[in-house]
């Protein structure tokens, strides 16, 4: 056997190609048809059919629009979106966000304040525990907790607490209001 017919054992596929150079005893015409071996590459394939595209991440609601009450007349409108750490809150005096916006605050006895939330991230807020506080005169009440809520008060301090384990950011849309009645 010739030295071509001995390194066949090599490759099947060079095998065919040196047997068909060999030639073989029978007569038989061989037919090499070519092939391709993948290769391991460094980088993942870009084959559209490799993986099925994500699909696009439902976007959290905003915060409800407000609807004021009979008898009160809007002073100013406005969204905060505060970042709140695990165990901590954020704090909204509507007297001093009034005067922040240029705007005198009416007297305790007439200053309406509303507000609505809606956590926005982490969407969606599974496992997120949310509460709002109204504090004056020395009291604090419960307004409302969960994910998103509606609540509204007067003069003193509006409290968003973050009692999750999370991070969490959470839109809150106010209404700064008058009462004319």
């Amino acid at each position: 056997m010739s030295f071509p017919c001995r390194l066949a054992g090599l490759s099947p596929l060079l095998l065919i190609v040196l047997l068909a150079a060999c030639g073989d005893d029978g007569g038989t015409d061989v037919t090499v048809t070519p092939t391709t071996t993948a290769t391991p590459s460094a980088s993942p394939s870009s084959s559209p059919t490799a993986a099925a595209s994500p699909s696009p991440e439902a976007e959290a609601p905003h915060a409800a629009p407000i609807e004021l009450d009979p008898g009160v007349k809007s002073l100013a409108e406005n969204l905060q979106l505060p970042v709140l750490q695990p165990k901590a809150s954020h704090n909204m005096d509507p007297v001093a966000l009034a005067e922040g916006m240029g705007i005198t605050p009416p007297p305790c006895a007439a200053l309406v304040f509303y507000l609505s939330w809606q956590v926005r991230n982490p969407y969606p807020p599974n496992d997120i525990d949310v509460e709002v506080y109204w504090m004056r005169q020395g009291g604090k009440d419960l307004l409302g907790e969960g994910p998103s809520g509606q609540a509204s008060g007067g003069c003193g301090e509006f409290q968003v607490v973050n009692n999750s384990d999370v991070w969490v950011t959470v839109e809150v849309r106010y209404v700064i209001g008058e009462s004319t009645e």
